[in-house]
């Protein structure tokens, strides 16, 4: 045991003489005795860098100099206390070949982590002007050292002096802020549900531990997600205990995960811990950050940010109970529109056999979200909930292609002159180019048909209901409600692909240049438009393949002829001869 205090003194004394040490081994000019002697006239200075003890130099001069200086060190400095041991132990060589690195500046103070070359790594918590007394802080650091349980990081050992106050603790690799939100370099990891879980259980493990202790009095002070570490069940651990009781300070009013009665620590309590776990609660399932780094993402107040979020959940809901207008019910749901209290419409989409979970639904969600272009259907909003999951749209004053083209039940089709139709291919095609673009170049739209191509303002095409194949459970082609659309490689939705949406376009150019739907009743028997068409196409020209409203324009024989060649190119059975859609 003695063996492991020596070892640790050596450490200790020089990372607090880092800067003398660094003045005497690289300034010959220097007297090697610069070192503090024992009545402390000059004070220690532990650098908020990276350092480094090891050295090419390997002369024995060099060597004996580190042995005096740190011999030196020993003998003004008080002992470091230990109160529970690292294992494995290390040797003297150990510590000449350590080093430590700054990981942080906390409310508290700043943090180091400390690598011996037999792979010991350890926490060095240096704090700020503490503000108790010495008696009171050897107190302190008893009752925090007491705390035992898996799920609080504990306390390995303390040093303190007139100058410097250090806790040491064991190193944990994994930090829950950076696990959410990513290092300012680096891009933030996938996070699981399960994951999330185990952090918040083991978390909330600890912390009731905390409260339990010193007749029920401890308080933790600083409960946030930079103070709560993955041990190696990836269960949380949470770190930092009572440092609130030694330091006096004013919180940021940035931080917004601190109860509203706290201003500073002398008024945190154990309340004031549960609901600091609260807001770590809510930041494990928004990852929304709040508390501000240099380089991080921004704060969010999440509690005004669940409170609008909930409130939106109960107007999404009331939504639902007031009349809507049914648009049409298709493979994947319903839509309806609905007008809202300040006049606004909106189309709303109803899904139904949802098969992914919350955390996989958010993520396509996020994919989906992102895309911007003029040419496809944004999702301005979702709600997943057990019996429900909505999809919330613009709404588009004019009809869908299939509407326009086919009319609606019990009403005329509107007759297209040639020109708007080339603006509907034009714009849908130039929307499923975007989307195949997204999501590293491997988004899927899997439901394309003209019940969910619309038009602007301009007449152009618009794509719409994205990606909903991936969210819901497989459609066998008889299941779907328009199969005219599916690629013959297509055995269910979950099939799809960006070469099969590229079939799907294909039907809708067959439609608008013909006027038919992708399934029709011809002599009594119901055929597939790509069938009919390339069956009645000889010479690469046919009446029959073209509309009768569009046989009245003269002079567009040929970009008609060129058209329906784009078209039937996307039908082709085999999905390697279709063209790409790049546009």
């Amino acid at each position: 045991m003695s063996r492991i205090y020596d070892n640790w003194e050596r450490l200790v004394a020089a990372v607090l003489r880092k800067q003398q040490l660094w003045q005497l081994f690289h300034e010959q000019s220097r007297c090697p005795s610069i070192c503090s002697d024992a009545s402390g006239s000059s004070s220690s200075s532990f650098r908020d860098a990276d350092f480094d003890f090891s050295s090419p130099d390997s002369s024995s001069t060099y060597w004996m100099q580190i042995e005096d200086a740190v011999a030196n060190l020993q003998k003004s400095l008080p002992k470091l206390v230990f109160l529970s041991n690292f294992s494995p132990p290390f040797d003297v060589e150990d510590v000449f070949l350590g080093s430590a690195k700054l990981i942080g500046r906390g409310t508290f103070g700043s943090t180091y982590t400390a690598s011996m070359g037999n792979g010991v790594r350890i926490v060095v918590k240096r704090l700020k002007s503490v503000s108790i007394s010495e008696q009171e802080f050897k107190s302190h650091m008893d009752i925090v050292g007491n705390v035992r349980h898996k799920n609080v990081a504990a306390l390995r050992a303390y040093y303190s002096s007139k100058d410097e106050k250090l806790m040491i603790y064991d190193y944990y690799s994994k930090n829950v802020y950076a696990l959410l939100h990513g290092k300012t370099d680096l891009i933030r990891a996938h996070v699981d549900w399960e994951t999330r879980l185990r952090i918040a259980i083991g978390a909330a493990r600890g912390i009731a531990e905390i409260h339990a202790q010193n007749g029920g009095n401890l308080i933790h002070g600083s409960i946030k997600a930079s103070n709560i570490f993955l041990n190696s069940e990836q269960c949380g651990v949470v770190s930092d205990v009572g440092l609130a009781k030694m330091i006096e300070t004013t919180f940021m009013p940035t931080a917004r995960c601190y109860a509203p009665e706290v201003q500073n620590t002398q008024n945190v309590s154990q309340a004031s811990d549960v609901y600091s776990f609260g807001i770590l609660l809510l930041e494990l399932l928004t990852r929304k950050s709040t508390v501000h780094v240099p380089g991080g993402p921004e704060v969010v107040d999440l509690v005004k940010l669940v409170t609008s979020v909930k409130s939106k959940e109960r107007a999404a809901k009331d939504m639902l109970r007031t009349p809507a207008e049914v648009l049409g019910k298709g493979t994947f749901g319903t839509s309806y529109k609905r007008t809202l209290e300040n006049g606004n419409v909106i189309r709303l989409k109803r899904l139904r056999d949802v098969t992914a979970t919350l955390d996989g639904f958010q993520q396509h969600m996020e994919v989906v979200g992102r895309m911007r272009h003029e040419n496809a259907a944004d999702v301005r909003a979702y709600y997943f909930s057990k019996g429900e999951k909505i999809l919330v749209y613009d709404y588009y004053n004019q009809d869908s292609v299939s509407a326009l083209l086919h009319g609606k039940t019990g009403t005329g089709k509107i007759p297209l002159d040639w020109i708007t139709r080339f603006k509907i291919a034009v714009g849908a095609a130039r929307g499923i180019a975007h989307i195949h673009k997204q999501d590293g170049g491997k988004l899927v739209h899997e439901n394309i048909k003209s019940s969910n191509v619309f038009l602007d303002g301009q007449k152009y095409g618009i794509v719409s209901d994205t990606g909903l194949a991936k969210v819901v459970g497989p459609v066998p082609p008889s299941g779907v409600l328009n199969p005219g659309y599916c690629a013959p490689e297509v055995t269910d939705t979950k099939k799809v692909s960006q070469a099969s949406d590229v079939f799907s376009f294909g039907v809708i150019l067959l439609e608008l240049i013909s006027g038919r739907p992708s399934q029709y009743t011809y002599d009594g028997v119901v055929v597939s438009l790509v069938k009919r068409t390339k069956s009645v196409i000889r010479n690469e020209w046919s009446s029959e393949a073209i509309d009768l409203e569009l046989l009245r324009y003269r002079n567009i024989d040929e970009s008609m002829l060129q058209f329906l060649r784009i078209g039937m190119d996307c039908v082709a059975i085999v999905p390697e001869r279709r063209p790409s859609q790049d546009v």
